[in-house]
C-alpha cells in the first residue's frame, strides 16, 4: 500500500467557500515502480501535440499531449517499432490560471533524452496514473544523452544517467541530477531511499570543484543536508520540530548527520577561499550540525567578517557550540549593523534552544526590520510558554503580533486575555506582514473562547458572565463586522455545546441564524448534533 500524506488543507466557510483538501498517495520506490510500468525505455523526445482523450479528465491548468518519442533502448517490456507515442498530462500552454488539484504531469523538451515508464494503451502509451504521487513527475527522467544501454535493473539505470548528468556542463542539467538525488535518498521532504546517502554524497563531494558557481552551491545543499541552516525559508518547519511547535506547522525530519560532517575539509575550503562571498556563506551554512568542534575558532572568525552574508552564516553556526562564550557572542551580534545578521541570533537562539537569551527576542521583535521581528516572533513561539511569558506578556499588544501572542499565553488561562480574543474572532486580527504562516489566530481564538465557555460552571451559563464570549463565538453569524466561520465544524461545535449545556432556546435561535445565512444545507451537521451532541463537544486538545 503506498503512505498517503495530506497534500493540501484549505478549510471550507459557512458561506460557501470550497473546501479544497485532497490525499496524495507517497512516491513509490523504483522496484515497485518497474513492476507497475509496463514499459521501461530509454528514449529521445520529438513531436508533441494536444489530444482529446477521455481517459484523462479536464483539469483547469493541464491539457493532455501526446509526445512522439524516439525509442533508444528498452529496458522492460516490447514495443513495436523505432517511435512510440505516449499520451499524458501537462501543463496547459494558454492556461486561464491553475486549478486547486493538479494531476501526475510531465514536460518533454524536443530532442532530449529521457528515461520514462509508462503503461500499454492500444497502440500507444500512457502515464501510470491520473493523480499525482508526492513527486508529481515520477516515472520520468532526463537522461545524460542518447546512448543505447543494456537491460538492467531500473535502480542502475538510473544511478548511471544521473551521476553521468552531474559531470554536464550545462549548469540546469547538473543542478536537475542533484535534485534527482537527493529526492531518491530521502531528503526532506522526500521519503525515497532508494539510493544509499553515503553513496550520493560519494557522487556529489567532486562537485565542490565544479567552475560554475549555481552548481557548487547546489552541491552544497546536498553535502549540507538533513541541516536547517541551509534555507532560512524552512525554518518555520524545523522550529515547529524542537519544541513544543508551531501552531499549523508540520514539523521536519532533521534526524541524521549531514553529508558535510563526512567531508568537513572539502566544504571548508570552499568557506575560507572561495572568491564569491554568496557561495562562502553557502559553505559555511552548510557545516551546520556538523559538531566539529574545532570548528569554533573559525566560526568565530566568520562572524567578525566585513560580508553580512559571512556573518549571518556564522552566526547560524553559533548554535552548535553552547555556551556562556557563544551566548555573549549572540548577545552582542543582536545589534550588529546587518539585518541579516540580527535574524540569524533569533534563529540560532532557536535552533540552539537558548532558553536563557529569550530576552533578546524580545528586544529583536521590536527590530525595525520585518524579517527580523518575524524571525524573532517565530523563535519565541517555538519555546515552551513557561520559558518565554515574561517576553511574551510585555509583548502582548505588539501592532504584528498581537494576536499570536494572545493566544499562546491564553492557551495556559484564556481568563485574563478574554477581551483580546473576542476582539481577534470578532475582527480576524493576524499579523499583515511577517507572518510565516500556519493555523489561523482567527481559528485557534474562537477555540479558546469555546474551552473558555465549555469549563465554566452551570451558573455561569445562567447569570449573563457568559454573554460577551458567546456573542463571540455567534458573531460570524450573528453580528458584523465578524468574519465567517471558516467550516462549518465551529457552529456544529458550538449548537452541540448549547445542546449539552441545556441552551435549548440560544441553540434554537443560532441554528435558525446559521439556516438563514448558510448558502448550502448546514442543517444536516445540526440533525448529526441532535442524534449524538456529546459526540460533538470539542475537548481540550481540539483546534490546537
Amino acid at each position: 500500500m503506498h503512505r498517503l500524506a495530506i497534500a493540501l488543507v484549505v478549510a471550507g466557510s459557512l458561506i460557501g467557500r470550497p473546501a479544497n483538501a485532497y490525499l496524495v498517495a507517497g512516491a513509490v520506490d523504483l522496484d515497485k515502480l518497474a513492476a507497475e510500468a509496463d514499459v521501461i525505455v530509454k528514449v529521445v523526445a520529438r513531436t508533441s501535440q494536444v489530444v482529446k482523450d477521455p481517459w484523462f479528465e479536464k483539469l483547469l491548468g493541464f491539457e493532455a499531449r501526446e509526445t512522439e518519442l524516439e525509442v533508444v533502448s528498452v529496458l522492460k517490456g516490447a514495443v513495436s517499432g523505432p517511435r512510440i507515442r505516449f499520451r499524458h498530462y501537462a501543463p496547459a500552454a494558454m492556461a486561464d490560471g491553475m486549478g486547486s488539484y493538479s494531476p501526475q504531469h510531465y514536460t518533454f523538451e524536443a530532442g532530449k533524452p529521457y528515461l520514462l515508464l509508462a503503461k500499454r494503451d492500444g497502440a500507444r502509451y500512457r502515464q501510470l496514473w491520473k493523480a499525482h504521487r508526492s513527486k508529481e513527475d515520477q516515472g520520468l527522467w532526463r537522461a545524460a544523452d542518447a546512448r543505447p544501454v543494456a537491460r538492467a535493473l531500473l535502480r542502475e539505470v538510473l544511478w548511471t544517467e544521473l551521476t553521468r548528468l552531474l559531470a554536464h556542463t550545462e549548469e540546469a542539467d547538473a543542478i536537475y541530477a542533484l535534485q534527482q538525488l537527493d529526492e531518491l535518498s530521502g531528503v526532506a521532504p522526500s521519503s525515497l531511499k532508494d539510493f544509499p546517502r553515503s553513496r550520493v554524497i560519494g557522487a556529489v563531494v567532486g562537485l565542490l570543484s565544479n567552475p560554475n558557481d549555481a552548481v557548487v552551491d547546489r552541491a552544497l545543499v546536498a553535502l549540507g543536508a538533513p541541516n536547517p541552516y541551509l534555507d532560512d525559508r524552512q525554518a518555520p518547519f524545523w522550529l515547529a520540530s524542537m519544541g513544543p511547535g508551531l501552531p499549523g506547522i508540520g514539523p521536519s525530519d532533521h534526524q541524521g548527520p549531514t553529508g558535510a560532517s563526512a567531508h568537513v575539509a572539502e566544504v571548508l575550503t570552499i568557506a575560507t577561499d572561495h572568491p564569491r562571498p554568496l557561495v562562502r556563506a553557502h559553505a559555511i551554512r552548510a557545516l551546520g550540525y556538523a559538531h566539529h568542534a574545532a570548528l569554533l575558532p573559525k566560526v568565530v572568525a566568520w562572524t567578525k567578517d566585513g560580508n553580512e552574508e559571512i556573518r549571518a552564516a556564522a552566526t547560524l553556526l553559533l548554535a552548535d557550540f553552547p555556551g556562556a562564550e557563544t551566548d555573549a557572542m549572540l548577545r552582542a551580534l543582536a545589534t550588529d549593523r546587518g539585518a541579516l545578521v540580527r535574524k540569524s541570533v533569533a534563529l540560532a537562539i532557536g535552533y540552539g534552544r537558548r532558553s536563557a537569551l529569550t530576552s533578546v527576542l524580545g528586544s529583536l521583535v521590536l527590530d525595525p526590520v520585518t524579517d527580523v521581528k518575524s524571525a524573532a516572533a517565530m523563535t519565541l513561539l517555538s519555546f515552551p510558554v513557561a520559558q518565554v511569558r515574561t517576553v511574551l506578556t510585555a509583548q502582548v499588544s505588539h501592532p504584528l503580533y498581537r494576536s499570536l501572542f494572545v493566544n499562546a499565553l491564553a492557551k495556559e488561562d484564556a481568563t485574563p486575555y478574554l477581551a483580546a480574543l473576542m476582539q481577534i474572532v470578532r475582527h480576524d486580527l493576524k499579523p499583515e506582514t511577517g507572518w510565516w504562516g500556519g493555523q489561523i489566530p482567527w481559528g485557534m481564538s474562537w477555540n479558546l473562547l469555546y474551552q473558555h465557555a465549555r469549563h465554566q460552571p452551570s451558573e455561569a451559563w445562567t447569570n449573563g458572565k457568559l454573554e460577551e464570549v458567546l456573542g463571540a463565538l455567534e458573531s460570524p453569524i450573528t453580528g458584523p463586522p465578524a468574519p465567517t466561520f471558516y467550516s462549518s465544524a465551529e457552529p456544529r461545535d458550538l449548537y452541540a455545546l448549547y445542546v449539552l449545556r441545556g441552551q435549548t432556546e440560544r441553540a434554537k435561535k443560532f441554528r435558525e441564524a446559521c439556516r438563514a445565512a448558510a448558502t448550502y444545507d448546514m442543517q444536516v451537521y445540526f440533525e448529526q448534533v441532535d442524534k449524538a451532541p456529546k459526540q460533538f463537544e470539542r475537548d481540550d486538545h481540539s483546534g490546537y
